[in-house]
């Protein structure tokens, strides 16, 4: 009987040497890779579309921004300025919407003009010694005290601020002009004039 014989597969070695496309952009150096991520399209991931597609998620992220970086939000998209311009939270956070109920704060009866607000859960008005709990407004962010070159704090009982000085830095939006001083609004303003015997000049304002 005939005997067959199989012929063993020839190996050829240069396969194991031959470069795949992955390998190719490995041995590539890190300015090339750059250069060619920058210049692939690249889609956002889908759960970045899925929650910029949401208006609730949306207005939840800008509620968390500070009200300068809000205002420049407002000039991402009409979408996103449609979305701030009819929710109340974020044009309260604007001064643009007038919140009805007072900040409440803590007072050091000990240092006065001391002003702070605490968390009623952690530092209950009641267990604070020397302190009492006063009803106040919270100013607007942009008014600071810029001729002294200090910031004032955030929250202030209106009735200790000395002064309202101008913005230090106003927006370009001409929206700053509607909002309000404070949260809650203030309804009257008092004005207190004074002058020098040597008469008054502009730095002495």
């Amino acid at each position: 009987m005939p005997t067959a014989h199989l012929r063993a597969p020839v190996h050829d070695d240069r396969d194991q040497y031959r470069l795949t496309l992955s390998d190719e952009h490995a041995l590539q150096g890190p300015s090339e890779r750059q250069q060619a991520g920058r210049n692939s399209p690249r889609s956002p991931p889908a759960a970045v579309t899925a929650v910029m597609a949401s208006p609730y998620l949306v207005e939840m992220i800008l509620s968390g921004t500070r009200m300068e970086d809000l205002l420049r939000c407002m000039r991402v998209c009409k979408d996103w300025k449609h979305l701030i311009d009819r929710t109340t939270r974020l044009q309260q956070k604007l001064f643009l919407a007038p919140i009805e109920k007072p900040f409440r704060f803590v007072v050091d009866a000990s240092a006065p003009g001391y002003v702070f607000r605490v968390n009623r859960i952690v530092y209950p008005p009641e267990a604070l010694e020397g302190h009492e709990v006063v009803e106040g407004h919270v100013r607007h962010s942009l008014l600071t005290a810029a001729a002294r070159g200090v910031s004032w704090a955030e929250f202030d009982c209106l009735e200790d601020m000395e002064s309202l000085e101008r913005p230090a830095e106003p927006p370009n939006e001409p929206s700053w002009t509607n909002m309000f001083l404070t949260q809650p609004p203030v309804k009257r303003v008092s004005v207190e004039w004074w002058n020098t015997r040597s008469g008054l000049s502009l730095g002495g304002l």
